[in-house]
């Protein structure tokens, strides 16, 4: 079943935590954060003495060429820090990944393809993630100054880039979607993005707990994308049992067996906009079925309220 999207980065914390396969990863990634920092540490304090004497035969006093020395010292090791932790955590929460799809039967191997997509999907993808998120960041940081509602704003605007840099891998490996096609879902379901990259990004905002909440949120992403192609199989599944190979009967077939008569409708309305993203687009339907949801419970309660 395909739950809202915003629930998945809980899943994600709850399913880490009962499969303690995904501790060791975790703990991998702390034991060589801090075999860096005091490896770092170690070769900057060396070189410190150098980098004092190297300031006072330039003609620095000594007491100002020793503490920026201390400076630059505890600057080198926490820069060869910081860029360690920026390759071994994605590196560790790729393969956190891999655990959860390979649990769930997601068919990587069904498609031969998956890793030769090309340099130009993968320097599109990784070039556009990188300047639009950090020029979304720079752009919404000031929203932080209003107390609560600015950084919840903040978090769901940079929350839906979050989310489809979390969502790419799932759509190039396992939909064989192209870089245009990810982005056009991307911001077709612009809600449901923004509602799982919201929640991953208030995770992350916690102090130290936030590098535990990265796997996590990795962990929630690959279940996201599990949910997904389970909903998308079982539908298939079903419309083809009824409508063989029809992609409009597969696609109404879906709305039926997913949300019922009024949600099939409103599927229908978007069936060509859909086929772009395959016979079945879940998120379409789900968006379909929490909207006629909405108006059932919205004319109940108008009908109560007349009575």
């Amino acid at each position: 079943m395909l739950l809202p999207a915003s629930s998945y980065p809980i899943q994600g914390i709850l399913y880490f935590i009962v499969h303690p396969a995904l501790w060791g990863k975790c703990f991998c990634a702390f034991l060589i954060a801090l075999l860096v920092a005091l490896g770092s540490l170690a070769g900057s304090f060396t070189a410190m003495p150098f980098i004092a004497r190297a300031l006072i035969r330039a003609g620095c006093v000594s007491g100002l060429a020793w503490t920026v020395s201390v400076v630059i010292a505890l600057l080198m090791s926490a820069l060869v820090l910081l860029i360690a932790v920026l390759i071994i955590i994605p590196a560790l929460a790729e393969s956190m990944v891999d655990y959860v799809w390979r649990e769930k039967g997601l068919p990587l191997s069904d498609r031969p393809d998956a890793c030769c997509r090309g340099c130009a999907t993968d320097c599109g993808l990784c070039c556009t993630h990188n300047l639009v998120g950090i020029v979304l960041l720079i752009l919404t940081f000031p929203l932080n100054v209003i107390p609560i509602a600015g950084t919840i704003i903040f978090c769901y605007v940079n929350g839906w880039m979050f989310a489809w840099e979390k969502q790419t891998r799932y759509h190039v490996e396992v939909k064989g979607w192209d870089f245009k096609q990810s982005r056009a879902y991307a911001v077709r379901h612009w809600r449901a993005y923004a509602g799982f990259g919201m929640v991953c990004y208030l995770l992350q905002l916690i102090p130290i707990a936030n590098i535990f909440f990265s796997f996590t949120n990795a962990v929630g992403a690959a279940l996201w994308s599990v949910a997904q192609w389970q909903e998308e199989q079982k539908l298939m599944a079903q419309a083809h049992a009824q409508y063989g190979t029809n992609a409009g009967a597969i696609e109404a077939s879906a709305g039926v067996a997913a949300q019922g008569a009024a949600a099939a409708t409103a599927a229908d309305a978007g069936q060509e906009e859909a086929m772009s993203f395959g016979p079945i687009d879940v998120l379409a339907l789900q968006e379909a079925a929490m909207a006629a949801e909405a108006s059932s419970r919205a004319n109940n309660e108008a009908h109560q309220s007349n009575a």
